[in-house]
């Protein structure tokens, strides 16, 4: 009867440390559980900012090539300007010698007094 009590004690005791076991390893479960959980939620985090730069990004690039493109429209306007100018001016002078003092100030600058030119407006 006393072994049957201390070999029932025994098992008793062995099932006491397989549940603290159990019950330790539980524990380290939901401790990594919680760590995993808190990752999960940082990176849930860093990709929403991540989102959130490649839109303004975007947005950026598409402000940048507008303003290409306005620059570029705009080069070729004056490109085109530059373009007519050049053509005037060797139209004038190719006129021939005539056309050539039209293009020059009719009285030279050294004679032209300071009350001819008119009032000055700053």
């Amino acid at each position: 009867m006393q072994a049957e009590i201390k070999n029932y004690r025994s098992k008793l005791k062995m099932k006491h440390m397989q549940n603290v076991n159990q019950e330790k390893i539980i524990q380290e479960a939901e401790e990594l559980k919680k760590k995993h959980e808190q990752q999960l939620q940082n990176l849930a985090l860093d990709l929403e900012q991540e989102k959130k730069t490649v839109g303004e990004l975007k947005s950026d690039k598409s402000n940048l090539e507008q303003e290409i493109e306005e620059c570029s429209k705009k080069l070729k306007s004056n490109e085109n300007v530059i373009s007519w100018l050049n053509k005037q001016m060797n139209e004038k002078l190719t006129v021939g010698p005539r056309s050539l003092p039209s293009l020059l100030p009719r009285q030279p600058l050294q004679d032209v007094k300071l009350g001819e030119i008119g009032p000055r407006t700053f």
